[in-house]
Formats: structure tokens, C-alpha cells, sequence
């Protein structure tokens, strides 16, 4: 079923990203037939193609690179040469090349979806032999879910996503710009009500039941309920999550290991690009690569070994550390030692990314599985409490974390209060997800603004507040002179 991919690949690469910073290359995004816009969407097959080719947008080289740098800003990851680089600092300047790749990767995906919508949206019922007009309703349901993504993630990275009054949003681009002026940027509150309007659009729109690689109206909620949780719209965000668990059909694997060893075909995968090496390699840039830090180990470690008197003298000490050991994950929490310990994934570099092989099913970029519906459902079950240990919000939520620690035989946690409860989700998304797509930093931006934690105090590094959110690069900001700096950053024209 998956090798419509391989058979539309050449067409799928007329458009290089690489050294591409400004937005007029946004709009080389176009169809990829050497033909008119008009005829590249005439026939099923270019349909296809096209089709492809948003989801090719999600593969893209420069999207890894989000989890390698989150996972440094989040003071979890060092670099693999073990010196200290901008992202360990959270220092990004506007001369980091990779943040320009980052943000054209997405206006790309946004772009092609916004050409599949425009096509689609004026075709007549048989005008595309085999199309037929459930079908072409489908796709453009697929294409509003890919938008909503692309806006998503640009709003994640560069704009001030945890303020819905904030003017700092990022531009949202519902249609086919001409001509090389970009567009400006809208509020906060303006990117989300676009968002939601795509995600509703593809909960009746896109294709139904389960498809791990493609868009489908369980994508849209399970999105949905993620975009809720950042806007603190946490009513929204328990109530979908809580219905992609119970009846969406996803399954959380009952041995943790083996969402990786399953990688895209895990029946916990909710969106994850497909993937076969080399043919249609993901590359996972350097964050497989990175080694652990000293957080990191300090919070694995914690995660077991907090009541635990290891060498029986009566006394929880620092001599209780000499039996935490790094090659066997003995002493750490059993999922950071399945991708860490060096008895367990031997010569690979970090057990979340061990597939490989010529022509064998290979990583990929894990965007959304079931184990993060449970954590937005606790989050936003524990925010909504209005008391502590005894409300039925708050022990709906300890229950849904424990679910997670019983598939690693871990036991339970009892936190007594709302400020231990949301402080175990965070620590235990970090176990759960480290080098998945961001997590770990997002979390903790959310939090800090939250008032939870004081990000200050866990990354002393942090100065200012608006080091927490990513810089437009200088060439992106040459390309596109409605593109208004974030404070802070040279080249605010506010400053």
C-alpha cells in the first residue's frame, strides 16, 4: 500500500531546501510536474503526487533537527564532542543557519497544502477520472490537518505560543501568495483560531479509521487536543485526548522497547512518517548521536532510586549513586536506560532510533503517539482540579500517569498536591520522550510561564525570557521585510 511513495519520489524532489533562506523560495513549492499548476492537478495520478508531496514536507532533513536542539536547550543533551554549543547555552543568535531550514520547512509543507486546497476546492464531481468526490473531500481534509501542523510547529518555535494576547505570532498563510513579499506576522490568538479551524475541518473532512502515515480525522483530534493544552484551553484538550483513547483504535505497545523496535508500524504511532532505507531515508540529523548529561542521568536516576537504601547501610546517601550503572540502566528509569545503557543498544547510538538496514524499514520522526494523549489528558485534568489528593480531576489524572509506569514496572506515584502532580507529568513526559520531537523544552517553557517551575533555577543559563523562543535568521529576515524580529534578537526593529 505504501509504494505510492516510492513510485512518486523523483517528482517529489523539484524543490531543494538546501540554502534556500528567503520566502520567494517558499513559493517554489509548487506542483511537481514540469507542467501548469492546472494540469499537475488534471489526472489522479498528479493529485497523488502532490499529495506526497505535503507528506514529503514532514520528512524534510531540516525537521530533526527540532528534537537535537531542544533536547541541548533543555540542558538534557550535550553535544556529541561533549563541548558546549549555542543550544546547550540557549543562546541562539540570528546567524544559525538551521533555524532558517527549520522555518522554510514548514511554509513549504503549509504551501503545498495550500495548492492541494486551492485545486481541489474547484473541481467538479468526475471532472479527475478516478477521483471520486468522497475522495477529493478526503484529501483536502489531509491537507488542512498538514496546515494546521505547519502553523503549529512555526508558532511553537518562533512565536510567543503561551500568550494569546501576544502580538508575537507567526505569519499564517491560508492561500497562494504571488510575488516574493512575505507576509507579516499575526497575533498569538489569530495563529490559534486558524489552527483550530483547519484541525475541526479535517475531524469531518479527512479520511476516518486508522492510518499511521497519513492524516486522518484522528490525527486532527489527537493534534487538537495537543494545540489545546499550549493555548490552556485544558477542558478542549482532557475531552479529545480522552477520546482518541478510548475509542480511536491505537493501542499503547505493552512492552516499551518496542516502539522503536516497530518504529512507524507501532500500533502506538498516531503520525510518523513512513520509512525504508535508503530509498526513503529519514535522517534523524545528530540527535541520536548526542550524549546524555548530567540532568538527565540525575532525573533517570531519581526516578527509582529515591527510596531505595542501595548499599544497606541504613542511610538514602550519595554512596547509594555508585550503583546507578551507565552500560547495564541499572539504577535508572527502565526508558532511559533502553536508549542509553550500552548493554542495551550496543552499537547503535540511542535506542529510539535502531532500525536499519538496506532496503529494511528505518526511523523516523516520532510526531505524535498514544502515550502523549494519556499525558494532555492528566496535564489538563490536573490544571482543571480544583483541589488536591481526593478530587475526582486530580486522581484522574495520577491514574492516567500511572498507566505509563506500570508498562516499565515502575510503581505508582501518590503526589498529595497539585504543584507535585503537574511537576511528576513534566518529569515523566521527559522519560517518556526524550528525543521525541521537543518535548522535554516545550514542557518547560509552558511550565515556566505557567508559574510552575522557574526555568532560571533548572537552566541557569536562562537570563531573560526571551531566550525561550527561537530567533528568525538574518536570512530569513532579508527575505521577507514584513518579518518582524522577536524581542530581544539583533535585528528587532522595535529595539
Amino acid at each position: 500500500m505504501k509504494k505510492i511513495y516510492n513510485l512518486s519520489l523523483g517528482l517529489l524532489m523539484c524543490f531543494s531546501i538546501v540554502g534556500c533562506d528567503l520566502w520567494s523560495d517558499v513559493e517554489d513549492a509548487q506542483p511537481y510536474f514540469k507542467q501548469t499548476e492546472e494540469a499537475s492537478y488534471s489526472t489522479k495520478k498528479g493529485i497523488d503526487a502532490n499529495l506526497n508531496g505535503i507528506y514529503g514536507a514532514t520528512r524534510g532533513f531540516n525537521v530533526g533537527y527540532h528534537s537535537e536542539y531542544s533536547g541541548k536547550m533543555a540542558g538534557l543533551y550535550n553535544d556529541r564532542s561533549a563541548n558546549e554549543t549555542n543550544q546547550t547555552n540557549v543562546l541562539l543568535t540570528i546567524e544559525d543557519r538551521r533555524t532558517a531550514g527549520i522555518y522554510l520547512n514548514w511554509y513549504v509543507l503549509i504551501t503545498r497544502a495550500n495548492y492541494m486546497i486551492k485545486n481541489l476546492s474547484v473541481l467538479k464531481e468526475g471532472q479527475v477520472d478516478g477521483l471520486t468526490e468522497t475522495r477529493r473531500k478526503e484529501i483536502i481534509g489531509e491537507a488542512k490537518i498538514a496546515r494546521a501542523l505547519g502553523h503549529f510547529q512555526l508558532l511553537k518555535t518562533f512565536g510567543q505560543h503561551y500568550d494569546t494576547g501576544s502580538e508575537y505570532g507567526i505569519p499564517v498563510v491560508l492561500e497562494i501568495i504571488v510575488g516574493n513579499e512575505g507576509p507579516a506576522r499575526n497575533s498569538v490568538a489569530e495563529v490559534y483560531d486558524a489552527i483550530y479551524k483547519d484541525l475541526d475541518d479535517g475531524m469531518t473532512e479527512a479520511p476516518d479509521g486508522i492510518d499511521r502515515q497519513r492524516f486522518t480525522q484522528w490525527t486532527a483530534k489527537a493534534y487538537k487536543a495537543k494545540v489545546a493544552l499550549f493555548k490552556e484551553d485544558f477542558a478542549t484538550a482532557a475531552s479529545l485526548a480522552k477520546d482518541v483513547i478510548d475509542n480511536s483504535g491505537f493501542d499503547r505497545e505493552s512492552n516499551y522497547a518496542d516502539i522503536y523496535a516497530n518504529g512507524f508500524e507501532s500500533k502506538e504511532i498516531i503520525f510518523a512518517p513512513y520509512s525504508i532505507n535508503y530509498t526513503e531515508f529519514i535522517s534523524s540529523p545528530s540527535a541520536d548521536v548526542n550524549t546524555p548529561s548530567d540532568l538527565i542521568k540525575s532525573i533517570a536516576d531519581a526516578q527509582v532510586d529515591v527510596n531505595e537504601d542501595k548499599d544497606g547501610d541504613g542511610d538514602i546517601d550519595e554512596k547509594d549513586k555508585a550503583f546507578v550503572n551507565h552500560d547495564t540502566g541499572e539504577g535508572y528509569d527502565p526508558r532511559y536506560a533502553i536508549s542509553h545503557a550500552q548493554d542495551l543498544i550496543g552499537f547503535k547510538s540511542n535506542g529510539k532510533y535502531v532500525r536499519s538496514g538496506y532496503n529494511k524499514p528505518g526511523n523516523t520522526h516520532y510526531y505524535l503517539r498514544l502515550a502523549e494523549m494519556h499525558f494532555i489528558y492528566a496535564e489538563a485534568k490536573a490544571r482543571i482540579a480544583a483541589g488536591d489528593k481526593g478530587d475526582a480531576d486530580f486522581d484522574a489524572a495520577v491514574s492516567e500517569i500511572n498507566i505509563l509506569r506500570a508498562r516499565v514496572s515502575l510503581p505508582d506515584l501518590d503526589p498529595i498536591n497539585k504543584a507535585e502532580l503537574l511537576e511528576a507529568i513534566r518529569i515523566e513526559k521527559i522519560m517518556e520522550f526524550h528525543l521525541e520531537w521537543g518535548q522535554p523544552w516545550m514542557d518547560m517553557v509552558r511550565y515556566h510561564f505557567l508559574g510552575n517551575i522557574d526555568i532560571k533555577t533548572i537552566r541557569p543559563v536562562v537570563k531573560e525570557d526571551w531566550q525561550l523562543i527561537y530567533p528568525f535568521n538574518a536570512s530569513t529576515l532579508n527575505g521577507n521585510t514584513n518579518l518582524k524580529q522577536n524581542p530581544g534578537y539583533i535585528g528587532n526593529e522595535s529595539n
